[in-house]
């Protein structure tokens, strides 16, 4: 696109065509637009608004996205119209045409409801006109006449009315008024009726002692006292001579053995996914846990803890066990037994729990790996449960044996 002047190339020559013009170059050949004359201010709303609706319908034409730029190339392909021709009808809503098969056309929504401004200034475009709805149509309410105007309702059309004389609402109550000054002193009143007898005073200073009086006669002899106390148990006497000794008494029963044998009291073999296994219901002088290459879902320390209340809960905390060094230092841990390294891979533990049933004292635990004992320091209530298990996930595999005796 080009602007040009065309003139005479000579006053002689025969002008054709005078004027500036746009000339576009297209795939039809050179097109001439003539020049679009200056616009000025808009002198109207409606004028103001087409003019924006027509900066931005040529932005977008100018600027189209690819995709639309493509489907206007392909919609102008046997038309004497340039792609930006399609895009600026497409920005006003006029690129399309609908035929009934009677050969009717379908109207554009724009060529029925332009811009609204427009219609709108159809009715007025007086300065500070107000519309209202009768009951043919919109119509305008003419400015006010002049100050002090308001807008009321009379006779069921809207109306100017002067306010002056318009009695208005009644305005809220004043503040209260100031306190007036203090009046006189009035006359003296006639004297009030007796009041009540005060309470009694407090008693005075005791007065000082009489003298002694004179000593009374002898009373009776009082009863008999009670019986003392026996007194002390005199020495032994001396040992008297050996008897003749009893004839032998029957052979008792065969015994049925020794009572320190170990019995198994419980054998886990169901660990995976579990993060404990636990044991109830021990009641022995004596409880051994052997746990064999019980493996872990994480790299964690295998952990045996105790319970006095049946397994409802179990010492866990810092401090509820004592590790008794070899110099007799005491020092706080957690579990009666641990694996003492963390790991995932096979490992187990073999712990003696010594004085399980005995209330009132600490409960001795000796375990594979260490050569310190440990004392369960957080009761001293009998020991009738234990569980082992893991400090933190879940086993994957292993046995757990649980054995008991009583000495």
């Amino acid at each position: 696109m080009a602007k040009v002047k065309l003139g005479n190339a000579s006053p002689r020559a025969t002008p054709l065509v005078r004027g500036r013009f746009l000339i576009r170059d297209t795939k039809h050949g050179p097109v001439a637009n003539a020049w679009p004359a200056k616009r000025g201010l808009p002198k109207t709303p409606y004028d103001f608004y087409k003019q924006n609706e027509f900066l931005y319908a040529a932005h977008y034409a100018a600027n189209p996205y690819d995709l639309d730029l493509g489907t206007a190339i392909e919609m102008v392909k046997g038309t004497t119209l340039v792609p930006r021709d399609f895009l600026m009808m497409a920005a006003y809503g006029s690129a399309y045409v609908i035929q009934n098969p009677d050969g009717s056309y379908w109207p554009r929504y724009r060529d029925l409801a332009p811009n609204p401004q427009y219609v709108l200034d159809l009715i007025t475009v007086n300065f500070g006109a107000m519309l209202w709805r009768n009951h043919v149509g919109w119509v305008e309410i003419p400015v006010s006449p002049d100050n002090g105007y308001v807008l009321g309702w009379v006779g069921g059309q809207p109306t100017w009315t002067n306010s002056i004389g318009i009695v208005g609402p009644i305005g809220p109550t004043g503040p209260a008024g100031a306190t007036g000054a203090a009046g006189p002193t009035g006359a003296t009143g006639a004297a009030g009726a007796t009041g009540p007898a005060g309470p009694t005073g407090p008693a005075g200073l005791t007065g000082p002692t009489g003298a002694a009086g004179a000593t009374g006669a002898a009373g009776t002899t009082g009863a008999a006292g009670p019986t003392g106390p026996a007194g002390a148990t005199g020495a032994a006497g001396p040992t008297g001579a050996t008897g003749t000794a009893g004839s032998t008494g029957p052979t008792g029963p065969a015994g049925t053995g020794s009572s320190a044998t170990w019995s198994l009291i419980a054998h886990n073999t169901s660990l995976s996914g579990n993060q404990y296994a636990t044991f109830t219901g021990l009641n022995a002088s004596e409880i051994m846990v052997i746990a064999r290459a019980v493996t872990a879902s994480g790299s964690v320390l295998r952990v045996l803890d105790v319970s006095v209340d049946n397994g409802v809960s179990y010492f866990n905390a810092n401090g509820d066990y004592k590790v008794i060094g070899i110099g007799g230092t005491e020092s706080n841990t957690a579990h009666a037994a641990d694996s003492v390294t963390a790991a995932s891979t096979v490992q187990g533990i073999i712990a003696n729990i010594e004085l399980a049933n005995v209330n009132g004292a600490p409960k001795q635990i000796s375990f594979q790996g260490s050569a310190n004992y440990r004392l369960f320091d957080g009761s001293l209530s009998p020991i009738n449960a234990v569980r082992f298990g893991v400090a933190s996930g879940t086993m994957t595999g292993g046995e757990v044996y649980v054995l008991a005796r009583n000495l």
